[in-house]
Order: C-alpha cells, then sequence, then structure tokens
C-alpha cells in the first residue's frame, strides 16, 4: 500500500483549491528557475562591457534553450508515467518508473551535453549572429556546457516529485540555489572580470546544488518514491511509456524553439540593437509565461492521476478551470507588462534603441500571451490523459507551420520585412492551434468516459 505525505490530493477535493496550491510553488519554482537566465541578462546588461554583450547572452541563452527545453520537456514524461502509476495504485510499476527515470536522467544529460559540444557553433553560424557577438556567445556555452546533466537530474526528479504533488521541496531548493547564482553573477562579473563567462559559470554552478539537493530528497523518501542509487537502469518495463510520452513532448517543445531560433535568425538581420532589444522583452515574457505555465503543468499531473483512476469527468473539470486560471494570470500580467514596457525594459539595458526594439516585442507577445497560457493547458492535460503524439502534431502543424510559412514567404517581401509582421505570427498561431486542441479535447473526452460507464446517480453535469 502507498504511503503519501501531505501533499496535494489530486484525486479528491475541490478542484481549484487543489490546482492553486500545487500551481503556486511550482511557479514560484520556475520563476527562479527563469531567474537564473534573468540575473546573466541584467548583470551584462547592467555592468557588461555594453549592447553586445548583451547581445551575445540573448543569443546563447536562446540556443543554449534549445536542448535545456529538450530536457525539461522529456521529463514531462516520468511526471504522467508516475502520476499513473499512483493514481491506479500500482506500487511495483511506480518503483520502477522511479528508478528508470532517474537513470535515463544521468544517461541522457551526458548525451546531450555531447550534443551540445558538437552542435553549438554551428547553430550560432545558422542563426546569422553578428560577427562583433559571435565569439563571446560561443564563450558563454562553453561555460554553459557542463551544467546540462546537472539540469536533467534535477528536471526529471522535480517530475517524479510533481506526479504526487509535491511542488513545495523543487520550490525551496531553486529559492537557495537562485540566491547563488545572483551572487555568484556579481562576482564573477564584477570583481573577476569575467564578463560572459562569469554568468555562463554561475548557472553551472547553481544547477549543480539544485540537482545535488533534490537526489538527497529522493534518496531519503520514505514512501514508494524513494530512491535507491544502486538501482537506478535503463532496462525497465516503464522506460517505453516514460520515452513515449517524454519525446513527443519534447519534440514539440524542441520544434517551438526552432520556430522561435528561426524568428531569433529573421531579429539578427535587424542587428545588435534588436538583439539587445528582444532578448530583454523575451525575458520579460518568459516570466509571464511561466506563471501561466504552472497552471497548465498543474492540469497533466491531476489529469494523470485521474486518468489512472479512471475519472474522466474530473479530467474535464480541472482543465476548463486551469484554463481560466491562465487566461486571468496571462491577461492580468499581460496588461502590466504593456503598460510600463519602457521602465521594465530599462531594468536590463540603458541603450534607447534596444528598449525601442524591444517595446515592438512586449506589446504583440505579452498583449496575447493569455491566448498562449490556454493553447498549453489544453495541450498538457492531453499528455496527462496519456495522448501524447495528438497534441505534439497540432501544435507543430499550428504553430510552427504557420511561423515558418510566414517567414519564409511574406516576411520577405519589403512591405512585410519588419519587426511588428514578425511578431504578429505569435498571436496568430497561438489561436489557431488553441481552437484544434479544444476539439480534440472534447472528442477525447467524450470517448473515455462512453467507454467507462458511470454509476447510477453520478452527476455528469459540466461534461465537454
Amino acid at each position: 500500500m502507498l504511503y503519501i505525505k501531505k501533499e496535494t490530493d489530486m484525486l479528491h477535493g475541490p478542484i481549484f483549491r487543489g490546482l492553486t496550491w500545487f500551481a503556486l510553488p511550482l511557479i514560484a519554482t520556475n520563476l527562479l528557475q527563469l531567474l537564473f537566465n534573468t540575473a546573466d541578462v541584467m548583470v551584462i546588461g547592467r555592468f557588461g562591457t555594453g549592447a553586445n554583450a548583451l547581445a551575445a547572452v540573448g543569443v546563447s541563452s536562446a540556443t543554449a534553450a534549445t536542448y535545456v527545453n529538450f530536457i525539461i520537456n522529456f521529463a514531462a514524461g516520468a511526471t504522467v508515467v508516475a502520476g499513473t502509476a499512483l493514481g491506479a495504485q500500482n506500487s511495483v510499476r511506480l518503483r520502477q518508473t522511479i528508478h528508470a527515470a532517474m537513470g535515463f536522467a544521468l544517461m541522457g544529460g551526458f548525451v546531450m551535453m555531447a550534443l551540445m559540444a558538437v552542435t553549438m557553433k554551428p547553430l550560432l553560424t545558422l542563426l546569422q549572429t553578428p560577427p562583433e557577438v559571435f565569439d563571446e556567445a560561443l564563450r558563454y556555452l562553453w561555460f554553459y556546457l557542463p551544467s546540462v546533466p546537472a539540469c536533467a537530474l534535477y528536471n526529471f526528479g522535480a517530475a517524479l516529485l510533481r506526479a504526487k504533488g509535491d511542488t513545495q521541496r523543487p520550490f525551496c531548493i531553486l529559492t537557495a540555489s537562485g540566491i547563488v547564482n545572483v551572487l555568484l553573477n556579481l562576482f564573477f562579473v564584477l570583481v573577476l572580470k569575467m564578463n560572459v563567462a562569469g554568468v555562463a559559470l554561475a548557472t553551472t554552478i547553481s544547477f549543480y546544488l539544485s540537482a545535488a539537493a533534490l537526489i538527497y530528497l529522493l534518496c531519503h523518501e520514505k514512501d514508494d518514491f524513494h530512491l535507491d542509487l544502486r538501482s537506478l537502469t535503463i532496462h525497465s518495463s516503464t522506460l517505453p511509456a516514460l520515452i513515449n510520452i517524454g519525446l513527443t513532448n519534447a519534440l514539440q517543445g524542441s520544434l517551438f524553439h526552432a520556430s522561435n531560433l528561426v524568428v531569433q535568425g529573421a531579429i539578427n538581420s535587424f542587428g545588435a540593437a534588436a538583439i539587445a532589444g528582444n532578448t530583454a522583452s523575451a525575458n520579460i515574457g518568459g516570466y509571464l509565461w511561466t506563471c501561466m505555465q504552472g497552471f497548465a503543468l498543474a492540469s497533466m499531473s491531476f489529469a494523470a492521476q485521474n486518468t489512472g483512476a479512471k475519472n474522466y469527468p474530473r479530467v474535464w473539470q480541472v482543465c476548463w478551470r486551469a484554463m481560466f486560471a491562465a487566461f486571468a494570470i496571462g491577461l492580468f500580467l499581460g496588461l502590466i507588462c504593456v503598460a510600463f514596457g519602457r521602465d521594465l525594459l530599462g531594468l536590463y539595458t540603458t541603450d534607447t534603441e534596444a528598449i525601442q526594439a524591444g517595446l515592438h516585442r512586449l506589446h504583440f507577445i505579452c498583449g496575447f500571451y493569455a491566448i498562449c497560457g490556454v493553447m498549453d493547458t489544453a495541450a498538457y492535460t492531453i499528455r496527462g490523459m496519456g495522448y501524447p503524439v495528438l497534441p505534439t502534431i497540432v501544435s507543430i502543424a499550428g504553430v510552427l507551420g504557420i511561423r515558418l510559412a510566414w517567414i519564409f514567404t511574406l516576411f520577405r517581401l519589403p512591405r512585410f520585412h519588419s519587426l511588428f509582421w514578425l511578431y504578429m505570427t505569435y498571436p496568430v498561431s497561438w489561436t489557431i492551434t488553441l481552437a484544434v486542441h479544444m476539439i480534440v479535447l472534447a472528442f477525447l473526452l467524450r470517448r473515455k468516459i462512453r467507454q467507462q460507464p458511470l454509476p447510477s446517480g453520478k452527476n455528469v453535469t459540466g461534461l465537454p
């Protein structure tokens, strides 16, 4: 019988309160993780060697995120598989998932680090990185490179804890490591004069502190989430399901990021000031997106456990409440970003041209970000139900397809070759993709509910 500590109960009780208590520490955790990049950008922007240094961090951060986001998105497979086993009260499968996930994270982290070492320079070239920025961007990536295995271990471990509703302890871990990261940033840049290499090294050290602390927690768990380092394996019956869900989620995330890299390449053609402004604006938007994503990830975790328990009406109730929360947060924070955009960008750079370029992105992205939050929530709910391929196909066709089609067609015409029309692709692609996700989600839930007859007298009001 499973022994569960006082984590969020995803199977019973008020849904919105449960989602909120689950999502808030997760949002705070992800905000702190985003602080790693923010500290890099702000320290370099304010105390570095000028706009070129800020542009170098922006380009290299976008490049590093190609690999890191793949790991983070892959880790979602661990949440779904462990959460489904927990909901079904399958202790054996749950223990197998814990050790397979962490074993895979360890191996995958080193594989991803080797891949990054081989491809990061060609990727910078592919992005048309300006010559005055290229060398410093590459230097940043070499100091960032060793952090990849630690990033994998931390994110897979945090994903496992999310499966049982524990989002508080990962928050505490990143609170400590985030503070260390900021202090090391200032020390390496102001005292040792390491410039972009210093902020990258600070991030690497912080990732290893986070990974070590999270592994310690798992090794001291008293329930079926206990990690025995001697039992780490990549040979497990649960690994195919973990890879299936994780890989499709990572593939979608990577293709999303690939479309962003194509956009980044288009932005690079406008010069260093445009790159710097886009970097600062993207960092601000990242905070907004992270707040919405907390409810999307909560929806996935709740959907996984309730799917394991075959409580499909509750899955729908979870989904629409999470979508409402994501939309409300996105709309509120987006309007704040639009209203105070110039002041917020001023925290990152004092360059007037860069600030003006950043405002273009801030108005279009943050002004419509609420649509993206609802879109992500619908997609993550479908994944939590154990359908990773469908949202991937829809997202690739809707988001990646529309953006690439626009950039390689109309954007090349002089009339549409501007930042205004470049950023317009974001809200358009989000809206179309959201509509298709909702149709798919409603269809899947109706089919599941009809296949699983409800007990006599069960209230089905509110089903899709």
